[in-house]
């Protein structure tokens, strides 16, 4: 249970060239959502001072549990979040926007940190996106019904799910025939289409299922 983001993809995803042109975009976002969102990113195992991961291969990483204090961490206590109907990606006057079935909303993404503690944990689910994956010894139930590879990654609402949103919209900009959706409604999803535009000149208008 928690907030996460779904993709559906063929067992490969079009040729070197291509998932190299989309590895190359992942780069610009990673260095965009770093350098310019001030969200730290690691490699997929979150380990300190890893960097998230894009070659001709392979895209691979998570948020970092290296956080710096600021913007987008809190020392509240926030139990298996969930954006609030206004989250977004605008200051809230208040990061708790109240309680949901299972746990804490939350006005805006944020990674917690325990007092006095000097960074905050950034990471939760790994995104992995390989070039070609092997379907040996995969169940029947792991395949959509279109008979594509179903992927996921539980993000807990935390930073680097702007990361995971845009990188989701890239794949679907350079390899169609994928479908990406998630638990959240459009407004989560405006934060990385707006990104994409703003550094990849694409989004606004990619399709979700959500």
């Amino acid at each position: 249970m928690g907030y996460s983001h779904y993709w559906n993809r063929p067992a490969v995803l079009g040729t070197e060239d291509q998932f190299e042109s989309f590895s190359n975009d992942c780069k610009k976002i990673f260095d965009y959502c770093e350098n310019v969102m001030g969200i730290k990113l690691a490699d997929g195992s979150a380990a300190a001072g890893s960097t998230p991961m894009a070659d001709k291969n392979e895209v691979f990483f998570n948020g970092s549990d290296e956080q710096p204090l600021g913007f987008w961490t809190t020392y509240e206590d926030i139990n298996i979040p969930w954006p609030s109907s206004s989250a977004s990606l605008t200051e809230p006057d208040e990061i708790v926007g109240g309680d949901w079935i299972a746990g804490t909303l939350v006005n805006k993404r944020v990674a917690p940190c325990e007092n006095l503690a000097t960074v905050a944990q950034g990471s939760y689910e790994s995104v992995d996106i390989a070039r070609c994956i092997s379907d040996d010894g995969l169940q029947l139930d792991e395949y959509a019904e279109n008979g594509l590879l179903f992927q996921s990654c539980k993000t807990a609402y935390r930073p680097y799910d702007l990361t995971v949103t845009a990188v989701l919209i890239a794949l679907k900009h350079h390899f169609s025939i994928c479908e990406i959706s998630s638990n959240g409604e459009e407004k989560d999803w405006l934060d990385g289409r707006i990104l994409c535009n703003n550094v990849l000149g694409y989004g606004l208008n990619t399709e979700i299922d959500y």
